[in-house]
């Protein structure tokens, strides 16, 4: 580069709901700043922004285990996803109260704790609970399930209305990452350019 050279530097700095562009000018003593302006609804929309994301309400029918409860809240408090009502297979309500705490919290998302064969039958009822008293929501919610196969073939019946989609167990790493990826992807909504504000802070 020749003494008289110049160069011209543009950072753009990503925060949530725009981007902050700077504008450097190269000198003879270094660079210096040369404009900043905000840029509130950037043309390219490949651009990273970081923001809280929406809500999603989130409903959990449970097998009787308390380790798969457990590892079911991590993952969820993790997406930032908005709890409205856990429903267990032992928590004794009827059929109609069950129905009924599931239409009142409209929920977008319900996930389904299968665990093992030996839960099946209690959850199915969760199921046909949870069939019950959203089958008429708009927009229907969607589901997606934990648990063996045998189990997880059970659930079909009852959830097809809700476009069934199958994790692995929260209890493993791989199911964790895929229940908090999950509720995460609600939150982000059509906007694929958005970074969770929770996801930029890990």
């Amino acid at each position: 580069m020749t003494a008289d050279a110049r160069a011209d530097a543009t950072l753009d700095v990503v925060q949530e709901a725009h981007v902050r562009r700077w504008c450097y000018e190269q000198g003879t003593s270094g660079f210096s700043l040369r404009r900043a302006e905000l840029l509130p609804d950037p043309a390219d929309r490949s651009v990273p922004r970081v923001g809280p994301g929406g809500r999603v309400r989130v409903a959990v029918l449970a097998a009787a285990d308390a380790a798969l409860d457990g590892a079911a809240r991590r993952g969820l408090l993790a997406a930032g996803a908005d709890q409205t009502v856990w429903l267990r297979s032992n928590d004794g309500r009827t059929f109609a109260e069950r129905a009924e705490a599931l239409r009142v919290a409209r929920p977008d998302l319900v996930v389904v704790l299968g665990g093992d064969p030996r839960h099946a039958d209690a959850v199915v009822e969760l199921c046909e609970a949870f069939r019950s008293g959203c089958s008429d929501q708009s927009p229907v919610p969607r589901a997606v399930v934990t648990g063996d196969a045998r189990t997880t073939m059970r659930l079909h019946g009852p959830l097809a209305r809700f476009g069934v989609e199958v994790l692995p167990d929260p209890r493993r790493t791989d199911g964790h990452a895929a229940l908090v990826g999950r509720a995460r992807g609600f939150r982000r909504g059509t906007d694929t350019t958005l970074v969770l504000r929770d996801e930029a802070l890990e």
